[in-house]
């Protein structure tokens, strides 16, 4: 019998989640919210969008850390109920943002910059945004943001698929597993390189075949994190777990500074926020905190910050409804006369409020009541037929 997927989830990891949704939103705030006055510095936007791979990656870790056992060999019931909590998490807050983005897109509707709303609506509504030509109206209609949960959704339809067929059978196959899944990736790079080019209608960055890289390395770090972990680890000190902790950010700062000195005016720029060079640090990164032996763990995982991990995906899904709101209806209270600061301040004490009263009053009740009502239960197991204890006799009485 398969075990039960575990829910022990490593401390400080979840507060990772935050940082990576805080990026994404200065990216958006600069491309979008660059107030009356110009702005006195000039952002790494493709670099900095590389936060979204980081989601990609911590997504297949965290998965793969909960679900391997359950999914090496996958049943039914497994899947079923894995479908459920991940569409439980998920699905409710894309609609609550959708809905909350709907005033700006039916003022795009009417202007005629969306021309078929019922198509876009449908695209939406089934998160396809992420097989739809990067040039269409329909990608960043209602929530633009939510084209990466339908890269998502791809990735949580293929792990029951995606554990067995990469951690069963000889290391030849698994190999040749592994080779045709990363070929729309390598493909994509071939092209960057020169090699051809790519058909309009694939985006490299939006592609969920093409994105599916960050997942795999989550996952296949997953795999190695309880290969690793099978037998007891041998003690580590705090402080040669700090220093490890210190030497893993100061990496990732390093590497980002040279792929930026690189990359700096090269016509493949676009390419860095979606090719895989982050995945190293990225991968380093979160492997020396989910170990959380070190101080810089410890202190990353004190309740603040995992709060602030908790209400992450709340906060990513609605910053770009409410940077929409306040471009169509700023005006009202002279927000294109405020400085960017304030701009961007404004837009984030909004999101955070809407996160906050999201994460408790409607994300955790409604997932909770979805995984209860549509999972499949277990099944008792039947209680053991019982055996009838002998009736005791009376002893035959002695010879007088």
């Amino acid at each position: 019998m398969s075990q039960s997927p575990r829910r022990d989830l490593l401390p400080a990891v979840t507060p990772l989640r935050f940082p990576a949704a805080f990026v994404v939103f200065v990216v958006h705030c600069w491309m979008l919210l660059k107030g009356a006055d110009p702005l006195t510095f000039t952002l790494p936007h493709d670099h900095l969008a590389a936060g979204v791979q980081f989601f990609f990656l911590l997504s297949g870790f965290i998965l793969t850390y909960n679900y391997l056992h359950e999914f090496r060999n996958p049943t039914r019931r497994a899947a079923w109920n894995f479908y459920v909590a991940r569409w439980a998490r998920v699905y409710p807050v894309h609609v609550l943002t959708a809905l909350a983005a709907l005033p700006v897109t039916l003022r795009a509707v009417k202007s005629g910059h969306i021309s078929d709303p019922f198509t876009v609506s449908a695209v939406h509504l089934f998160l396809l945004q992420a097989f739809v030509p990067v040039t269409s109206p329909a990608v960043n209609a209602f929530n633009g943001a939510s084209w990466s949960l339908s890269v998502e959704c791809c990735f949580y339809l293929s792990l029951p698929l995606l554990i067995p067929a990469l951690v069963r059978g000889g290391l030849v196959r698994r190999a040749v597993v592994l080779l045709v899944l990363l070929a729309p990736w390598m493909a994509a790079v071939a092209s960057v390189c020169g090699a051809f080019e790519l058909p309009a209608w694939m985006h490299p960055y939006r592609f969920p075949p093409v994105r599916m890289v960050d997942f795999i390395a989550g996952v296949l770090l997953g795999v190695y994190w309880h290969h690793r972990n099978a037998t007891p680890a041998a003690p580590v000190s705090v402080r040669r777990a700090t220093v490890t902790e210190v030497a893993a950010i100061a990496g990732l700062t390093v590497w980002a500074w040279a792929c930026f000195r690189v990359a700096d005016g090269k016509g493949w720029l676009p390419a860095v926020s979606w090719i895989g060079i982050y995945l190293p640090p990225f991968a380093v990164c979160l492997w020396t905190f989910a170990r959380g032996r070190g101080l810089v763990s410890r202190l990353i995982a004190s309740k603040t910050l995992e709060y602030l991990g908790e209400i992450s995906f709340a906060f990513y899904m609605f910053h770009i409804p409410v940077i929409g709101a306040l471009l169509a209806y700023g005006w009202r209270f002279g927000l294109h006369k405020w400085s960017w600061p304030a701009q961007w301040a404004c837009a984030c004490a909004a999101t955070f409020a809407l996160a906050i009263a999201c994460y408790h009053l409607y994300e955790i009740p409604l997932r909770d009541r979805l995984r209860r009502r549509l999972s499949i239960k277990k099944p008792k197991a039947d209680a053991p037929a019982s055996i009838p204890l002998p009736v005791p006799t009376e002893a035959p009485a002695k010879a007088a």
